[in-house]
Parts: structure tokens; C-alpha cells; sequence
């Protein structure tokens, strides 16, 4: 698989918020699907190197300060631990902007209400 095969085959799955997605509908782990196939190029050692940067600026979108994501761009629901293991995993510049949110933050990653405790975040 070449580059231009990578990018149409993953184009139907992309949502109106330019993640990845099971159908093609947004979906609440965008986030992780978007890691997932960059996971997927990076390890084929695909060099669709644009493509997955225009990936990556779509899952920064999400950022809603540095190191707390919401689920989707400008959205407002409250973000799950999956997709922050996968943006973690994916992209080592997060991974540290998360745990240094995390510390500053004593590891409450409430997105919704941010400072607020919920056994949710």
C-alpha cells in the first residue's frame, strides 16, 4: 500500500470533525481511532507523512488546555481514559503535556467543568 491507497482507503471513515470513525458518523472516540490509524501508518512504514499531520491538527483540535482534551473539537462532553492512552501512545509530545496537567491538576481530567471532581474524570 503506497500513500494515496492509505488516504482513500481511510477517507469514507473520516467524520465531519476530520476524525477517524467506525462508519464515518462522529463517534465518541474519534480521538483514539484517529491514533489508532496512525499507529497503523507509522508501523507499515507508510510515509504518509501529510496525511498524518492533517490527522494530528484534527485530534489537537480536541485540546482544551494543554494536556486536557474534549471528545471532539469545541465539544463538551466528558473525555474518556481510552483515548487519552492512545493520544499518549501516538504522540509523545501530548504524553508529557498530559502528565504535567495531570500533576498540576492532582489527576482530575474533567473536561466538562474543569477543577470539579466527578468519578467520571
Amino acid at each position: 500500500m503506497n500513500e494515496r491507497d492509505a488516504m482513500d482507503s481511510i477517507r469514507p471513515y473520516i467524520d465531519s470533525n476530520g476524525l477517524v470513525s467506525p462508519d464515518g458518523h462522529i463517534s465518541q472516540n474519534g480521538i483514539r481511532f484517529t491514533c489508532e490509524w496512525v499507529e497503523a501508518l507509522q508501523s507499515s512504514n507508510i510515509a504518509a507523512w501529510e496525511h498524518m499531520d492533517r490527522l494530528r491538527i484534527r485530534v489537537m483540535e480536541c485540546e482544551k488546555e494543554p494536556g486536557l482534551f474534549n471528545r471532539t473539537p469545541g465539544g463538551n462532553e466528558q473525555e474518556q481514559w481510552d483515548d487519552y492512552i492512545a493520544l499518549c501512545a501516538t504522540f509523545k509530545d501530548v504524553a508529557r503535556r498530559v502528565m504535567l496537567y495531570g500533576k498540576a491538576h492532582s489527576w482530575n481530567f474533567n473536561n466538562v467543568n474543569p477543577g470539579k471532581f466527578t468519578f467520571l474524570s
